[in-house]
């Protein structure tokens, strides 16, 4: 059952959802080398951020032969952990038998397969440039929504607006000031896979399952799609925002003068989120925007980010065995 949420609360949510991919996509390091067989290839010049994760597997076989390893294996109290978690997932009716019949069901099997798979060879994020306006925006509405509302409070003469009512008009005032801001910005999420065919076979599951759920939810009814990006197929969920219950904010307490936010209002009923999952140039993507746009881009025409200025002097490293590489447009920092 689909649960309505204050505007509000759904604005703050987004924003800090939105704002944390970001985050997390922030590099320790930049490098980029031609020769290098990565996700980098893939990249569009403009960019805001990229980061990746290489050799994972690798890694972790090495930590797994490490003596740190061998030392805390050796332990007396993770043995004895171990030992109990091996029980109960043996055991019939156990804590863990539950899994233990999932894990039994063949198709569940190449799930657990697909997932060893994504995290063996690279992992990488990437934001292009609708970040850079955006995140502005994140910064502004939440500073703006933390200290705002107390002094509007101590200027508000007549004190009819609630609290709420406060933060509801700090946020929407910072988004009515440049309505090209306020949109949602596109980011992906892959994973380097070395069999592509199995992470389709779990799409088609997950495209099943979601038909059978959205069945029952009729503002989700029909927003399960495939769409086509380049020669790849991505399933996809859109859902707009006259799905928010916008209507709910008491407009006439908030505005100082009568549509003082229409232009708002009616850019925020129009936006559409668009979330994304499917095998593109060997990648499992998960991508996140108002469309699939920007999945197209990734191996398209035009300039990389691999042929700019900023990776030339890393070239000469293209046969060390990089373990991350990242980078962050000036206009994002």
């Amino acid at each position: 059952m689909l649960h309505a949420r204050s505007p509000r609360r759904v604005l703050a949510v987004l924003l800090g959802v939105l704002a944390g991919c970001a985050f997390l996509a922030l590099p320790a390091r930049a490098a980029d080398l031609d020769g290098l067989q990565t996700s980098l290839k893939l990249i569009p010049a403009d960019a805001a951020f990229y980061s990746s994760m290489l050799r994972n597997k690798e890694q972790v076989d090495l930590f797994a032969k490490s003596r740190a390893w061998a030392k805390l294996w050796s332990m007396p109290s993770v043995q004895e952990g171990w030992k109990y978690l091996e029980g109960e997932y043996k055991r019939p009716g156990g804590k863990l038998a539950v899994l233990r019949q999932l894990l039994d069901d063949e198709d569940n099997q190449e799930l657990v397969a697909l997932f060893g798979d994504m995290a063996s060879d690279e992992i990488f994020t990437y934001g292009d440039n609708t970040w850079v306006g955006f995140f502005d925006l994140y910064q502004d509405a939440y500073s703006t929504m933390q200290y705002q509302p107390l002094v509007a409070k101590l200027q508000d003469a007549n004190g009819d607006r609630t609290e709420t009512e406060l933060q509801e008009r700090a946020i929407l005032s910072v988004l009515a000031k440049d309505l090209d801001r306020v949109k949602i910005p596109n980011f992906v999420l892959g994973f380097k896979l070395s069999d592509s065919k199995r992470a389709e076979n779990q799409i088609k599951r997950l495209e099943a399952l979601a038909d059978a759920l959205t069945g029952s939810l009729p503002k989700l009814k029909g927003r399960v799609k495939r769409a086509k990006v380049g020669d790849s197929s991505f399933l996809t969920l859109t859902v707009d925002g006259s799905q928010v219950p916008w209507d709910s904010i008491a407009w006439d307490k908030v505005e100082d003068k009568p549509g003082e936010f229409k232009a708002l209002r009616a850019k925020l009923k129009a936006m559409t989120l668009t979330i994304s999952l499917g095998v593109h140039h060997d990648y499992l993507m998960l991508g996140i925007g108002a469309s699939t746009d920007h999945l197209a881009r990734l191996g398209g025409d035009g300039p990389r980010l691999d042929q700019q200025a900023e990776f030339k002097p890393l070239a000469k490293f293209a046969d060390r065995k990089l373990t991350s590489i990242g980078y962050s447009s000036k206009a994002f920092l």
